[in-house]
């Protein structure tokens, strides 16, 4: 068996070793460098994390396996991002809730109203003390108190009429004025006439009774004249105005509608079932649109027995005070009628109130955050409230809407204290 010479030998582990390296240029700084390529972000990190990874004295194999491991690890995660995604935030989010499940622990410490996995979520309301009030609601229509349609007593041309909607009038002013010179000279006639027999009276040329006669003439004369002015015989104003000077009229022929203000009348029609709650004298609260900030009190002045339609509806009518004249006549009008009223009374939301076998219970809530059940005694039930005569003070915070699984000696969690 024939020995090789070193140099062959040398000459054969050379060329192994080029064909084993030949795709690792990095180990051959002799060769020519290859065609540039293009790198992307993905091939300059995973170069860098191999250069990272290399020991200076590491062999070779065992760097190759590092790389080719790398290499698989990149190559699975780009795979299956997603599912690897999902799975981190899940053990994430898995992690985080068991610590705050750890009693004492700095996340749970943190929140004392945020209450524990326990508590009863509720919803809770302050015990106040004030005017209680239960009130009927409608709507309805301002109306003067006294309207009156304005006509001259005798026929005739109108010569004069001074006034426009809305204006103002005292009672004595004239307001308009027929031609009245036929009315003129008649009264004159009978003044002449009047005295002419008044001197023959003092001759005894004429009995008394001619004179007497003249005097009546003359009156009638002058009954006539004051036929032909038309006066305000109230307070109030124009409501509407119906003819203009210069037309003929006659007494069926409306001039003007006068509508006194001092005082005006509340209209509003209440339901069937409400009739038994309503009374004369009751307080009635109206406000109006035009005078938005102002709250107008009166009083029901009548209230009818009658319904005049299928509706069952009762008309009522409340005097209001109106020195400011700021309601008017044909308003639409917000009608509250008082029909209970207490001052100083402590009342709650019907919500909060929990009916029993003896009666009505409320949960009350303390500083501890624990709720407890308390009898009450309720005084009045309104629409929306109910006044309690017994067993709460003002300050006390109460449920309302109480859950089911509510029950004395709950923890509760507040989420909302209303208003």
């Amino acid at each position: 068996m024939t020995d090789k010479k070193p140099e062959d030998s040398n000459k054969e582990d050379g060329k192994k070793s080029e064909d084993f390296v030949f795709d690792f240029p990095s180990l051959h700084e002799d060769e020519p460098a290859p065609q540039e390529k293009k790198e992307t972000p993905e091939k300059i990190g995973a170069d860098l994390s191999a250069g990272l990874d290399e020991k200076p004295k590491e062999p070779l194999a065992k760097s190759l396996d590092k790389k080719l491991l790398i290499a698989k690890a990149r190559a699975f995660f780009s795979q299956h991002r997603r599912i690897v995604l999902v799975v981190g935030f899940v053990l994430i989010v898995g992690f985080i809730y068991a610590i705050k499940r750890i009693p004492g622990s700095s996340e749970g410490a943190g929140a004392p109203d945020a209450g524990s996995i326990d508590d009863v979520p509720v919803n809770v309301v302050e015990v106040k003390m004030g005017r209680f009030q239960d009130k009927i609601e409608t709507n309805g229509e301002i109306k003067g108190e006294s309207e009156v349609e304005m006509r001259f007593e005798t026929e005739g041309i109108i010569k004069r009429l001074d006034i426009m909607e809305g204006q103002m009038i005292r009672a004595g002013t004239v307001i308009a004025q027929l031609n009245d010179s036929d009315a003129q000279l008649k009264v004159k006639r009978a003044k002449i006439e009047l005295e002419q027999l008044e001197k023959l009276l003092l001759l005894d040329g004429v009995s008394k009774t001619k004179v007497q006669e003249a005097r009546l003439n003359l009156e009638v004369a002058q009954a006539e004249l004051r036929k032909t002015q038309l006066i305000a015989p109230i307070s109030g104003i124009i409501g509407d105005k119906t003819a203009e000077a210069g037309e003929f009229v006659n007494p069926q022929r409306k001039i003007a509608t006068l509508v006194a203000i001092k005082n005006v009348i509340a209209k509003a029609g209440i339901l069937e079932r409400d009739m038994g709650k309503v009374s004369p004298n009751m307080k009635v609260l109206v406000s109006v649109d035009a005078a938005a900030n102002n709250v107008f009190e009166g009083k029901i002045e009548s209230m009818s027995p009658i319904s005049p339609d299928v509706t069952r509806t009762f008309e009522i009518a409340t005097k209001i005070p109106n020195p400011d004249n700021l309601l008017l006549p044909g308003m639409f009008a917000r009608i509250k009628i008082v029909t209970h009223e207490v001052d100083d009374a402590i009342f709650i939301p019907n919500d909060a109130l929990v009916k029993t076998q003896g009666g009505f219970e409320v949960y009350a809530v303390d500083k501890d955050n624990v709720a407890h059940a308390k009898s009450v005694s309720v005084g009045y039930t309104a629409t929306e409230q109910s006044q309690i005569a017994e067993g709460l003070s003002p300050g006390e915070i109460v449920v309302v809407q109480k859950p089911p699984e509510l029950k004395d000696g709950s923890k509760v969690k507040i989420i909302e204290v209303q208003k």
